[in-house]
């Protein structure tokens, strides 16, 4: 009877964290096996996507620099308050948050870029150098790394859009398991 208990909790934990590698032309990533992996037909990239069982989706592009998406968003342009009113009356279009920001102190909050959504920073991940990205605030920005340039000259990136706290450590730590094959 000891045996059957040990194995049912074997089979029952163990099952748990059943891991999988997906190969991506030169480079393999390791997820968990709740994911699935659906490759979709690029025109001049490789795109595909891990998307897990409540359907959060971690996009991944691979290509040639230049043509897969670099995760960076630019900021916006930022004016004095005191000429908001000027800008706004003069504008066409309704002015969004994204794309045009008012301070008492635009220059400084420009160059500081206190309005990006995301942090941007260096890491090295089973050595291989790469771009991560993080975003300020939950719920919004990107969560994802990019690589401009693997040993074939190709870049990848793997990114989420817009994730809770939660979700986005699940997505580092597959991020973090990139390697050569």
């Amino acid at each position: 009877m000891y045996k059957y208990l040990l194995f049912t909790i074997i089979v029952l934990f163990g099952c748990k964290n059943k891991e999988q590698t997906f190969t991506i032309n030169e480079i393999s990533i390791t997820g968990s096996s709740k994911y699935t992996f659906k490759r979709v037909k690029g025109i001049d990239s490789y795109i595909s996507y891990l998307i897990s069982p409540n359907n959060d989706t971690i996009h991944i592009e691979y290509g040639r620099e230049g043509i897969i998406d670099g995760l960076y968003q630019k900021s916006p342009p930022v004016f004095s308050n005191k000429t908001k009113a000027k800008i706004i009356a003069s504008s066409k279009e309704p002015i969004t948050d994204d794309a045009v920001v008012f301070s008492d102190y635009p220059q400084q909050d420009y160059e500081k870029r206190i309005f990006d959504k995301n942090y941007y920073m260096y890491d090295t991940i089973n050595g291989i150098i790469a771009q991560l990205v993080k975003p300020k605030r939950q719920n919004e920005g990107i969560v994802g790394i990019y690589i401009p340039q693997l040993k074939s000259g190709n870049s990848l990136s793997i990114y989420m859009k817009n994730t809770t706290e939660q979700k986005a450590e699940e997505a580092y730590k597959i991020y973090k398991t990139i390697r050569y094959k």
